[in-house]
């Protein structure tokens, strides 16, 4: 299986086999507490769930909680409930 790159925020690179979750990539990445408060991720400019396998070289970015766009997802879910 080929490796691929990951760069979290154009920050820090890693190097990780590629279809690798965003959950298992971002894990690489966050600590416990910022795991816990991830509710979904960018990936090179597009939304996606922490399911999304990376099969490719791919820019992340975690969507918090707190943050706008985190509160948006949160409510769209609870509305499925």
């Amino acid at each position: 299986m080929a490796d691929i790159q990951v760069t979290l925020q154009g920050d820090k690179i890693l190097t990780l086999p590629a279809r690798i979750t965003v959950r298992e990539a971002l894990a690489k990445f966050l600590s416990n507490k910022q795991r816990k408060q991830t509710v979904a991720a960018i990936v090179d400019g597009q939304s996606v769930d922490l399911g999304a396998v990376l099969d490719k070289d791919a820019v992340i970015s975690p969507i918090l909680i707190d943050s706008d766009a985190g509160l948006e997802i949160l409510r769209h879910s609870t509305a499925h409930v």
